[in-house]
């Protein structure tokens, strides 16, 4: 259970996330200067979003890289932050911890790594294992089955 002062920042997070999009792009595209707008978005990153879904999800993290099928050591390099994740140990990460699509998003925008796009064959595989809540090992046996490149090694 996250403790008060997490949930609060979760939900902040959260609020701030959900920020409509288009008053966001609106204000942007009216004014002459984003530097203020830019500087009351908050800071958040992969690794502090990561961090609270896995407390979210009560599970620790050695066992969240291991559900993941991601090496040890880098799986807690890609946590705490020293290594940059690809989108496949975004999804492998994000599929452990049994993520939506908004929170999956989230991380693959926070590290700059395109978005589940339906109309592409392996990426409509993997939307369909997710919306199924299949496991990594099943999401890899569909893409497998079909000759689509793993999301582990």
């Amino acid at each position: 259970m996250l403790s008060f002062p997490s949930l609060l920042k979760y939900y902040i997070i959260e609020m701030v996330i959900e920020m409509k999009t288009n008053e966001l792009f609106n204000q942007l595209t009216r004014t002459n200067e984003p530097t203020n707008l830019i500087h009351e978005l908050p800071k958040i990153s992969f690794t502090s979003l990561m961090d609270d879904y896995i407390q979210e999800s009560s599970k620790s993290k050695s066992k969240v890289i291991e559900d993941a099928q991601i090496e040890r050591t880098y799986g807690y390099q890609i946590l705490n932050g020293t290594r940059r994740p690809s989108r496949n140990k975004i999804l492998s990460l994000a599929i452990a911890l049994d993520l939506d699509f908004d929170q999956i998003t989230r991380l693959l925008a926070l590290c700059d790594h395109g978005n589940l796009y339906a109309k592409v064959p392996r990426d409509a595989l993997i939307i369909f294992g997710i919306s199924h809540h299949f496991s990594l090992i099943d999401i890899n046996e569909l893409l497998a089955k079909h000759g689509f490149e793993l999301l582990t090694d």
